[in-house]
């Protein structure tokens, strides 16, 4: 579901880009080519069943850290209380607050 919505979005949105996206299953870019991507969006899950947790997220930020060229990007949203922001600054060159509200925020980090 989560593949067709991004696609779904991409053809309604941004139609003239759609031929250069590259839409993937896969478990936290997980045999992925290092360094072979320029732009990842991300909307990292909070919970895993019943528990609420960072872990999936830090595996997604570091993978993408792992999997972005150089100057590459990392856009995420993610509910405002988990505080992202910090952990990308942990991996990430560059950490920018692009837009928020009081639930979410959007957030650029660059490698």
């Amino acid at each position: 579901m989560a593949i067709a919505s991004a696609k779904a979005n991409i053809k309604n949105n941004l139609t003239e880009l759609l031929a250069q996206c590259n839409f993937i299953w896969n478990d936290c870019l997980t045999d992925i080519e290092a360094n072979s991507a320029d732009l990842i969006l991300c909307n990292p899950p909070f919970h895993q069943q019943h528990a609420v947790t960072d872990h999936i997220a830090w595996q997604m930020f570091t993978g993408s850290h792992s999997v972005l060229k150089k100057g590459g990007e990392l856009r995420i949203i993610g509910n405002r209380q988990l505080g992202y922001h910090a952990k990308l600054a942990k991996i990430f060159n560059k950490v920018t607050l692009i837009a928020s509200n009081k639930k979410f925020v959007i957030i650029k980090a660059f490698k």
